[in-house]
């Protein structure tokens, strides 16, 4: 329908209440304590019965019996995953759902839900629903769902600072998309929030192999970090602090020391790029291209909480609220441009059928 742009797509996620109270998440302690209550209440439930009908009456499981025992299954089955996993807490009501931190600052039983957007007229090229709050791992799990439904990579990303890590900037590289993604300081230096004088605004020389800070003076290379979770670190140590006017903004400690992570020229050539005319203009359109949507999704169609439990049937549920927002863009894009439905859709038809023809 040519609704699809040149391949610049913009990623986001956002957090979704879990249909489960927050009061169900408990850790093995509360899970334990509950268990022992359960069969407490069930003894004294069964002889108090026993007590009042003896052996007179057929066996009939009591009402409250029959409500302890879902519940203790329930609680056991909660109590297991906990287990497996080697998590701190679990949700009793959805064992999937995980305690998230909203933009309201609530924390809640959640999911997140991942979207890529194509910029041209916001039509959702993939989604995803995971059960972690931080979205830097979902880089190179949405890049295979767009190249799932598009046939391709996209040729431009743009995504907010929770995707920003290492890893993804190296592997965006490698798959030679251009990225537009900042460091989760970018912003908070770019408005002089900072409380100390942050590492980007001492000048690194490659040449001497040093840092010079902002009052001039030298951090030349010190000695080596080893690290058992990353590459080892390069640590560079002013000596002049001491005589420094400067040292009540830079630092507590008796020395300042940068360290330097050898990737650190990735985050280094992502600020340049969105320092540029060209990099802020890319960046800012992810104002009116992403975010728009998941409002739609939350404000218009008062999505915000799921009706079902489990992860499967909730990514089921999310996917069906992106189908729905991709069916009124293309409602929208039918009236817009007077198109006629049923020719547009024969055209889908018969060049579906010439793909497939293509590939036997």
């Amino acid at each position: 329908m040519g609704m699809l742009g040149a391949g610049k797509i913009s990623l986001d996620g956002t957090k979704i209440k879990a249909s489960a109270s927050v009061k169900q998440s408990k850790d093995a302690d509360a899970l334990n304590k509950e268990i022992d209550q359960i069969f407490k209440e069930s003894i004294e439930i069964d002889e108090a019965e026993d007590e009042m009908y003896g052996e007179s009456s057929p066996y009939q499981i009591p009402k409250e019996l029959a409500n302890k025992k879902r519940r203790l299954e329930t609680i056991q089955n909660a109590k297991e995953k906990l287990d497996e996993e080697n998590l701190d807490k679990i949700n009793v009501t959805d064992n999937d759902a995980k305690i998230m931190k909203h933009k309201d600052g609530s924390k809640k039983p959640s999911y997140n839900g991942q979207i890529a957007v194509d910029d041209k007229e916001q039509v959702i090229v993939a989604a995803d629903l995971v059960d972690e709050q931080n979205d830097v791992h979902q880089v190179k799990p949405m890049i295979r769902h767009i190249w799932a439904t598009m046939g391709i990579k996209p040729t431009i990303l743009v995504a907010d600072a929770g995707y920003s890590s290492y890893d993804n900037l190296d592997f965006l590289i490698k798959e030679k998309i251009n990225a537009y993604i900042p460091d989760n300081f970018y912003e908070t230096e770019k408005h002089g929030k900072n409380k100390w004088f942050r590492n980007s605004l001492f000048k690194y020389d490659e040449q001497m192999d040093c840092y010079y800070c902002p009052a001039g003076f030298m951090l030349p290379f010190t000695r080596i970090q080893k690290r058992d979770d990353g590459p080892d670190l390069k640590l560079y140590v002013c000596n002049n602090c001491s005589i420094c006017i400067m040292k009540n903004k830079c630092t507590k400690a008796k020395n300042r020391t940068i360290s330097r992570d050898p990737r650190t020229y990735l985050l280094e050539d992502m600020r340049k790029k969105l320092k540029s005319e060209e990099g802020k203009e890319v960046y800012q359109s992810r104002m009116y291209t992403v975010e728009p949507v998941f409002g739609q999704m939350k404000q218009n169609r008062g999505f915000r909480e799921f009706l079902l439990r489990g992860k499967e049937k909730v990514k089921v549920e999310f996917v069906m609220m992106c189908i729905v927002h991709n069916i009124g863009k293309i409602r929208n894009f039918i009236k817009k441009h007077k198109k006629n439905l049923k020719k547009v859709l024969g055209n889908g038809i018969n060049e579906s059928n010439i793909a497939k023809n293509i590939a036997i």
